[in-house]
C-alpha cells in the first residue's frame, strides 16, 4: 500500500472556506513551536497559539501546498505570518458554532520527531562546547570553615 497524502490540508480548506462563505469569526489554534512556523518572538512564547484569520483581520491570506501564509497586526505591528498545515490543531468560530479539531497524522508527528531530535542534538552539541570551554574571569578561592 503507498503512503497516503494527509487530510489536515483539504479538510482544514474546506472548513476555512465556509466560514468565509457565511461571514464568521474564524480562529485557528496553532502548535506554535511546530517546525517551520513564523509567528513574532513574543507570540511564540506559549505552546498553543490562537490566532484570528477572519478576512478582515488578515491581509494577503494564501493557501499554500504545505501551510497558510497571510499578515496580520501583532500589537499594531504589520506581520508575515506562515503556518504550515501539520501546526494546526483546530478551528473555531463561534458565530457559527464550528469547532474543528484534527486528528494527529503519522506525516506530521514524524515531522515534530526529527525536531525534537534536533532540539536535543543541538543541545548535546552546545552542553559539550560549554564543557570544554575554560571558565571565564580571573580564578579564585573560597574559604570553607
Amino acid at each position: 500500500m503507498s503512503k497516503r497524502t494527509p487530510t489536515r490540508p483539504h479538510l482544514f480548506k474546506a472548513y476555512y472556506n465556509w466560514c468565509v462563505e457565511n461571514n464568521g469569526r474564524t480562529y485557528i489554534i496553532i502548535l506554535s513551536h511546530y517546525p517551520g512556523v513564523v509567528l513574532p518572538p513574543h507570540v511564540k512564547q506559549s505552546e498553543f497559539t490562537k490566532l484570528c484569520i477572519r478576512p478582515d483581520a488578515i491581509v494577503g491570506y494564501q493557501e499554500e501546498e504545505y501551510g497558510i501564509s497571510f499578515t496580520t497586526r501583532f500589537n499594531g505591528t504589520s506581520t508575515n505570518v506562515y503556518v504550515p498545515y501539520g501546526a494546526i490543531q483546530a478551528l473555531t468560530d463561534s458565530v457559527l458554532e464550528v469547532d474543528i479539531h484534527f486528528v494527529p497524522e503519522e506525516s506530521y508527528l514524524e515531522e515534530l520527531k526529527r525536531q525534537r531530535m534536533n532540539i536535543l542534538n543541538q543541545i548535546e552539541d552546545d552542553a559539550t562546547i560549554e564543557a570544554s570551554r575554560p571558565p571565564k574571569g580571573k580564578p579564585h578561592l573560597t574559604l570553607v570553615k
